[in-house]
């Protein structure tokens, strides 16, 4: 995320903004359409390390958020890997587990807003065999929401203040994480070598080119999981060129709805490897690349060295549906309920409301845990979709069929 903070080396910590990226599925982003699904665990305590160097081999899914298990008190706890994230984030769930609080930090928060939040010396834990006092500082916020979307209990992420000194291997294709020490060697078996970039809150960006000769510094947000985002100041000068179309997006963030734009960019290249049909969001505070980018390459981040390394992977050309159905989902009390409508939209005409719990989609109970994939289905044209909602204590059918988007 765009804001944060430095740890201080002093004891001593005075006030200050802290990057913290919590709009994890609480923006409903698409997953990863198609995907072919791995063996869906949760995560599980940490493999031994068998080569040279690795700390840490974990279970990684392209259809959830990149999960490692952090073991505290002897317990293994859910952790959500966020390189958008500058500083580690505990759940109050773990409170007993701390000491007195260190100081309050106000948080500049996803959508802009900051909110203050409590800051801890961290806990005796560890991550396969990085301890976590290498963080040095926790904060503590209520993940209940991401637990409930991701269907298991979250207890924390895991930022940069952490991930820094450390070599992060993505490999969707054998759905294998791996966490190494660096060497001072380059590594053309990786893939291209592209340059990162540090901005001053210690998280990752590196270089795009897009449409019309523009190139452009983008984070790289592990824990956002639509494709990415493009800042409002750019992403305006394209629509206004003729070279992007747009349509409606809705997420809520921190329990706040946020309306933006989004569109299908025809090409965007991270070092010579080049998307086609990508959908960004427009966004008023920075641009990124998010999981959805990730997942579809073989990603070796070497954050001490500064090179990120990419290869395409099997879910290279994965599609980003891209239709409109006008109908943007969240999760109200345990349950999926609908976040906006669009008025002049498929599921706007046929009466649908912001507010309407969702009951049933094409005759099923849609599940949680599942809430990208009904998000999916709601962006497939020419997809006819029925749903039963409920509304002041009574039951409703509505259908309509998604129409043509971007």
């Amino acid at each position: 995320m765009p804001a944060g903070s430095r740890v201080p080396r002093t004891g001593k910590m005075a006030k200050r903004a802290a990057a913290l990226a919590l709009c994890l599925f609480c923006a409903l982003p698409r997953s990863a359409a198609g995907a072919p699904t791995a063996t869906s665990q949760p995560a599980s305590a940490p493999t031994a390390a068998t080569q040279p160097g690795v700390l840490g081999s974990f279970p990684l899914d392209a259809n959830t958020p990149i999960y490692v298990p952090v073991v505290i008190a002897g317990k293994s706890h859910i952790f959500i890997l966020d390189t958008g994230a500058t500083t580690t984030v505990l759940d109050p769930s773990m409170r007993p587990l701390l000491g007195e609080p260190i100081s309050t930090e106000s948080v500049l928060l996803p959508g802009g807003g900051r909110q203050t939040m409590e800051a801890f010396a961290a806990p005796d834990g560890r991550i396969g065999e990085i301890s976590l006092k290498a963080a040095r500082i926790v904060l503590l916020h209520d993940l209940s929401k991401f637990s409930v979307l991701c269907d298991r209990d979250v207890a924390g992420f895991v930022g940069m203040t952490l991930l820094r000194d450390y070599v992060v291997r993505l490999d969707y294709d054998r759905g294998k994480l791996v966490i190494h020490r660096p060497d001072r060697r380059p590594h053309p078996e990786w893939g291209e070598a592209i340059d990162i970039e540090f901005d001053k809150h210690q998280c990752p960006y590196v270089y795009a080119a897009l449409p019309g000769g523009l190139e452009l510094k983008l984070a790289v947000d592990s824990g956002v999981k639509q494709t990415g985002s493009l800042h409002a100041a750019f992403f305006d000068r394209l629509v206004k060129s003729g070279k992007l179309r747009t349509q409606p997006c809705c997420a809520e963030v921190m329990g706040r709805v946020v309306r933006s734009k989004e569109s299908r960019f025809p090409s965007l290249s991270v070092g010579t490897i080049r998307h086609q049909g990508l959908i960004l969001d427009r966004d008023e505070s920075r641009s990124c690349l998010g999981l959805n980018f990730l997942v579809r390459h073989e990603v070796v981040m070497d954050f001490p060295n500064r090179k990120m390394y990419l290869r395409k992977g099997k879910l290279f050309d994965l599609p980003c549906p891209g239709g409109r159905s006008g109908l943007h989902v969240t999760v109200r009390e345990g349950r999926l309920a609908v976040l906006d409508v669009e008025k002049e939209s498929p599921a706007g005409r046929a009466g649908l409301r912001a507010g309407d719990i969702l009951l049933r989609m094409d005759g099923q109970r849609p599940l949680i845990g599942g809430v990208s994939v009904t998000s999916n289905r709601l962006g497939e044209p020419g997809r006819k979709v029925t749903v039963t909602v409920r509304r002041n204590g009574k039951e409703l059918t509505a259908s309509f069929t998604v129409a043509e988007g971007i």
